[in-house]
């Protein structure tokens, strides 16, 4: 695509006296950068070839590269704010003048930069997140003279968002159990007079801490009296983490994104239905079922949510089935499970029941990925912890997870691993896919892909003798008797340990040419360390 700008020189000009203007009260200080450019550097800067990208794109870019989960948890990649302060005078002059590049308001930020942000920030709706995750009360040891407390600095950042509650988009509110509970808190917000907040979109509740069971009744008030303190018409997202309010305290109708905790141990269907009733725009759902105990296993109805498309669950795995299977869900197509502990059998219900084409199953530990592309786009992620060399292990954990399933229309399949496994894996995990055409065995070395420093440890290597058992390429019994087209990514070729696959890889390649109940099969190399067109000459084997 070619990117092509007309503006005229006055068009300019006149979009730079009207941000002078709103700027034009605004302290020129910056808490990221060392320098600003005063206006004039800023005409002859406009006049470089930098212009030929148009302001809004470039903010829109900019914001994307530096702030991270924007929405709720702002912040500011300092790597991206020095090579902002390093680029031409004209963008920079532009970027530290955008209210809108200001309206991301992390809580890490010291209180003058963050005053220095609300300032900055003009008009332009906020993203705020608020958090105090550590004792809130009387301080022992602290002289009248000397810096403000956490107690106090998060007090105050408090009361400055709370002037601006009407511009308010976004907000994550992190709260400690005795900042929950303290009556400095309760009487800051009710100082507030009203805290109804017009314009809040998305709103993000959490508690850190546990409680003992005698303080359930003031937990739960605490937690009720803050969450109506921020109202509104137009809330689409809200996710409770750590908190329960009552469904009483907020509607509905109007939800796209809802993430609650069911606490009741023994949850019946009547319970989890009144929660999600009505909930017919829900687009997004995140349940937290670790302290359920029980479900029952057979219900008359289910509940529909007819818009779900991304599903996100924890708490022990049989309950996970269960509370699915109440739930209709004709269009999801993402699914996020941790288990802890649990089995993971019953996940596989989970799964499509005939899926066709492509799968691409990715073990991360401590997560496993399968993605299906036909006959619809669904994905699970399934996150558990393991124990290496135990019956725990992820790999054991994946073909429990496939259990019985026969997958005899998926012809592609990419497996990728950040981990070493065992080739005695392999037969068992084929043996679901007795039709295919495509494998790709992959590997993706964590260390390097997470960045390292110069002192850190040596990237990860898979050797290519380690990734297959070349005996299922010559087997007319092996799940992979139709095998077309054997792909290797990522992995490393080490001479003389390699010698020997190579060679019989190379004659099972022969030996699948002259046998009819068997495939004939190419073998690709793609981005394999150590391996060149002389080392596969030399074994018979051609670079594709």
């Amino acid at each position: 695509m070619r990117w092509r700008i007309i503006r005229s020189k006055a068009k300019q000009q006149e979009v730079m006296e009207g941000e002078k203007q709103r700027q034009s009260a605004v302290d020129h200080a910056s808490p990221s950068t060392t320098t600003i450019s005063n206006d004039d550097d800023h005409l002859n800067a406009s006049k470089t070839s930098f212009t030929s990208l148009p302001a809004d794109l470039f903010l829109n870019i900019l914001q994307l590269a530096i702030s991270v989960e924007s929405d709720f948890s702002p912040t500011y990649n300092i790597r991206s704010l020095h090579v902002l302060n390093a680029t031409c005078r004209h963008w920079r002059w532009t970027v530290l003048n955008s209210p809108s590049f200001w309206a991301f308001i992390p809580s890490y930020l010291p209180l003058d930069v963050f005053q220095t942000f609300l300032r900055r920030s003009g008009d332009a709706l906020l993203h705020v997140d608020l958090v105090y995750d550590t004792y809130f009360g009387p301080q022992t040891n602290v002289t009248k003279v000397g810096p403000p407390t956490p107690e106090a600095r998060f007090i105050a950042k408090l009361d400055r968002i709370l002037l601006l509650r009407h511009r308010i988009r976004y907000l994550s509110l992190t709260l400690s159990t005795s900042a929950l509970t303290s009556t400095t808190l309760a009487t800051h917000l009710a100082d507030a007079a009203t805290t109804w907040t017009p314009i809040l979109e998305g709103f993000r509740f959490r508690q850190t801490e546990f409680w003992r069971p005698s303080e359930e009744q003031r937990m739960v008030d605490a937690e009720v009296y803050v969450f109506t303190k921020f109202r509104s018409s137009c809330l689409r997202e809200i996710y409770l983490d750590g908190v329960v309010i009552p469904r009483d305290y907020y509607t509905v109708k109007s939800l796209t994104n809802l993430s609650v905790p069911l606490t009741s141990a023994n949850l019946v269907f009547k319970e989890l239905d009144s929660t999600l009733c009505g909930c017919v725009h829900l687009v997004f759902l995140s349940l937290d079922l670790l302290k359920v105990r029980t479900f029952p296993a057979k219900i008359k109805a289910s509940i529909p949510l007819p818009k779900l498309r991304h599903l996100s669950m924890k708490g022990n795995s049989f309950i996970l089935s269960l509370v699915y299977g109440s739930l209709d869900v004709p269009l999801l197509e993402k699914v996020n499970l941790e288990t802890g502990y649990s089995h993971s059998d019953p996940i596989a219900h989970f799964l499509p029941p005939r899926p066709e084409g492509c799968l691409h199953i990715a073990v991360d530990e401590p997560h496993i990925r399968l993605s299906f592309s036909e006959p619809k786009h669904f994905s699970l992620s399934l996150t558990s912890p393991f124990v290496k060399g135990s019956a725990l292990s992820n790999y054991n954990i994946l073909n429990r997870l496939l259990g019985s399933h026969r997958y005899d229309q998926i012809t592609s399949l990419e497996f990728s691993s950040s981990s070493h496994f065992d080739l005695t894996f392999l037969p068992r995990f084929l043996s679901h896919f007795p039709a295919l055409l495509i494998l790709c065995v992959a590997f993706v070395d964590r260390k390097s892909s997470e960045g390292k420093s110069s002192e850190g440890p040596e990237p990860s290597i898979f050797l290519v003798k380690d990734a297959i058992d070349v005996d299922l390429l010559r087997s007319p019994t092996s799940p992979l008797r139709s095998l077309r087209s054997l792909v290797f990514r990522n992995l490393t070729v080490v001479l003389p340990q390699s010698s020997a696959f190579l060679l019989e890889l190379s004659n099972a390649i022969e030996w699948r040419r002259v046998r009819p109940e068997l495939a004939p099969l190419v073998v690709r190399f793609d981005e394999c360390q150590g391996v060149t067109d002389a080392l596969l000459e030399v074994c018979g084997l051609k670079f594709e």
